[in-house]
């Protein structure tokens, strides 16, 4: 309905179209990376494009409104430049393990061709994904303005845990499962899989009710500026807690599709990324009006609840027990220490009400302290809980120290 933005939309998707080349091959070169063991270079990556993104926006402000551009096509060019960056970072460890790219145009080679017949079935689920992501926006734009915003911005914050926890164990899990299931190795498939999602629980629990416990005030801070108002804090809080009822869901199916990919059964994750889409659309077109934004996040989750669940249940049938039950005493362990966690976090959090700590710094230093009291808590409530998980971990960086 505005032409300008319209015509704004396409020149920025023209201006940043090239990044798909740069991202591309980023891609390929952190899966062989990955696979050889090197976590590093691929982790960094996203943190160059940000960088890059943020400091080409912050140069390129005045010189583009001179020239009489919209600012805006700062971060565009911004885009671009991190694109090239994170394959630049990528080279040094490709050349160091052998694998400097070469141009040779091998169609034929077998390689190619298995992984032309297993990607053709994932490619079609990755579509399906941003089907699910253009139909939110889609729906949310026939609600009053501001819910497609207030949709982006929470799921940013959903986003953080999930990128820094579940798609890392899920990366890091990935090359283990793909030597047991080529060894034909089920059982040490099974420990490495169960192992992984425990472990993913362990974290993304206490993520969840920490973003329950001070998601507010810490949108407040991240966003309320300019012209986004407490109100709409509340609105972006209010979509918030309506993806948090499905993070620990989203985070299992970054485990468990691995599996699947590891057996060579691409097909299986988009039959029911398929099934959980279609749920997604009913619960979205049942929730969107009386819940507003709100429903639109229920229903993801809902769709993300169901897409776990039946993942999960084909998967046992398929490989046979997956010890549930220690996954299920596991769980229920770190969801105590969560909510004793939860509590304490809410409980610094209180003092934002009182006069001197509701804006600007003071504000900060009260949801930094939440979160460390947070942290220390539920470490504390899991030792004496005795989840295994506190002596993996502290395993897993004694053995790293001593590796160093």
């Amino acid at each position: 309905s505005d032409p300008a933005k319209f015509e704004l939309a396409v020149r920025l998707t023209q201006v940043m179209f090239p990044y798909i080349f740069f991202v591309s091959l980023v891609a390929l070169c952190m899966g062989v990376l990955n696979t050889a063991g090197h976590f590093t270079a691929p982790a960094l990556a996203p943190v160059l494009l940000n960088v890059l993104m943020i400091a080409s926006t912050v140069a390129l402000w005045k010189p583009m409104q001179a020239a009489g551009y919209e600012p805006i096509y700062g971060l565009a060019i911004g885009v671009i430049l991190g694109g090239l960056a994170q394959l630049l970072l990528q080279l040094p460890a490709m050349a160091k393990r052998g694998y400097w790219p070469r141009l040779r145009m091998q169609l034929r080679h077998p390689g190619v061709v298995r992984m032309a017949k297993l990607m053709a079935p994932a490619v079609f689920g990755l579509a399906l994904y941003q089907v699910n992501v253009l139909l939110a926006r889609l729906l949310a734009s026939f609600l009053p303005e501001g819910a497609v915003t207030y949709l982006y911005y929470s799921q940013r914050l959903i986003e953080f845990p999930m990128g820094i926890f579940a798609v890392a164990v899920a990366t890091a899990a990935m090359p283990s499962l793909s030597r047991h299931a080529a060894a034909g190795d089920l059982q040490s498939l099974r420990e490495t899989f169960a192992d992984s999602l425990r472990l993913t629980l362990f974290i993304i629990l206490p993520a969840m009710v920490g973003l329950l416990a001070v998601g507010e005030p810490l949108i407040a801070i991240m966003f309320e500026r300019g012209r986004f108002t407490p109100e709409m804090t509340h609105e972006t809080y209010l979509a918030l807690l309506g993806f948090l009822v499905s993070l620990w869901a989203a985070a299992g199916i970054r485990v468990i599709v691995p599996v699947y990919y590891a057996l060579e059964d691409s097909r299986t994750p988009v039959k029911v990324a398929a099934l959980s889409l279609l749920v997604y659309i009913a619960g979205g077109l049942a929730l969107m009006w009386p819940l507003r934004h709100f429903g639109l996040a229920l229903a993801i989750s809902i769709s993300s609840v169901v897409n776990f669940l039946v993942l999960l249940a084909l998967l046992r049938r398929r490989l046979g027990r997956l010890g549930l039950r220690a996954l299920l005493s596991s769980g229920l362990k770190a969801t105590l220490a969560s909510l004793v966690m939860g509590a304490s976090a809410w409980g610094v959090c209180q003092l934002l009400g009182r006069p001197g700590f509701g804006r600007g710094w003071p504000r900060v230093g009260v949801v930094l302290a939440s979160v460390m009291v947070a942290g220390v808590v539920y470490f504390g409530t899991a030792v004496l809980l005795r989840s295994p998980e506190v002596g993996e971990l502290r395993s897993a960086l004694g053995r790293r120290r001593r590796a160093r």
